[in-house]
């Protein structure tokens, strides 16, 4: 395995706040948020810093053992991934090897909707006529997908390594993603796609989403083959509630809240 996929330089790590610009949302609120959020982060014994797509889509290779092949979604080589429409960061443990990473996918979607991208390929694919699979098609049943319009934040690629899964991260990264995403380009909502068995494991408790929505159908995924998939998302006014909550210190019971009445809609 190369050493620079899975190890960095500790000395050489910015920590992830210094390279944020609030550009949109409330800039104090963000900023004590990012500000604590990494703190966090910190006293789980990890350090985050941003990453390329591409060092995304190696580190994914290079785990392969714990970690599904990154969804085309995320995936460089697939889809149109520049700086102004994506971001990247990775969490690293004391030693500086890969512990868990999160991403970031900007859609312009004033003109168009979730059902539209998905059910058409463009979300998945670059030139979708050309990359698409023989027999690979999408469909999409969840009526949430049609409010699914404007600015919105795609996120995800998150994985985490297996002795640091259960430790907290998933309560962090997600958020963060979230609220870049604000920062950044002043996203109407947030959103990700989740399949059933993590469903199933009710991992979405943790991560923050207000909402849940069946369901995304893969068919022929070269990938994954085929599977059904729920469509969690947020918007704005939501995001910079939760935000609130996590520096009141009082998420806890709320995502509990949430995530009893989610699990009843599933």
């Amino acid at each position: 395995m190369n050493t620079q996929l899975s190890q960095r330089s500790l000395t050489s790590q910015r920590p992830l706040a210094a390279d944020i610009t609030i550009d949109h949302g409330p800039a104090r609120l963000l900023g004590r948020y990012f500000l604590a959020a990494e703190a966090d982060a910190n006293a789980l014994g990890v350090t985050l810093s941003f990453a390329s797509m591409e060092e995304l889509l190696a580190a994914n290779r290079a785990n392969g053992a714990s970690w599904l092949p990154l969804i085309s979604i995320f995936d460089p080589t697939q889809c149109d991934l520049g700086p102004d429409t994506s971001f990247c960061f990775f969490a690293h443990d004391r030693d500086g090897r890969l512990v868990s990473t999160q991403a970031g996918r900007f859609l312009d979607w004033r003109t168009t909707n979730q059902r539209a991208e998905v059910e058409s390929l463009r979300l998945l694919y670059r030139d979708p006529a050309a990359q698409r699979s023989p027999g690979e098609d999408y469909t999409v049943s969840a009526p949430d997908a049609d409010l699914m319009t404007g600015p919105i934040l795609f996120s995800g690629a998150a994985w985490c390594r297996p002795d640091f899964r259960g430790a907290g991260l998933a309560t962090i990264l997600p958020r963060i993603s979230r609220a870049l995403g604000l920062a950044r380009w002043n996203t109407a909502k947030t959103m990700t796609l989740m399949g059933e068995l993590n469903m199933g494991r009710r991992v979405f408790a943790r991560n923050g989403y207000r909402h849940v929505d069946w369901s995304v159908d893969m068919h022929n995924s070269p990938l994954f083959g085929s599977g059904r998939y729920a469509l969690l998302w947020i918007s704005r006014d939501e995001l910079i509630d939760d935000i609130a909550e996590v520096l009141a210190g009082d998420q806890s019971g709320a995502e509990a809240d949430r995530a009893a009445r989610l699990g009843r809609n599933q």
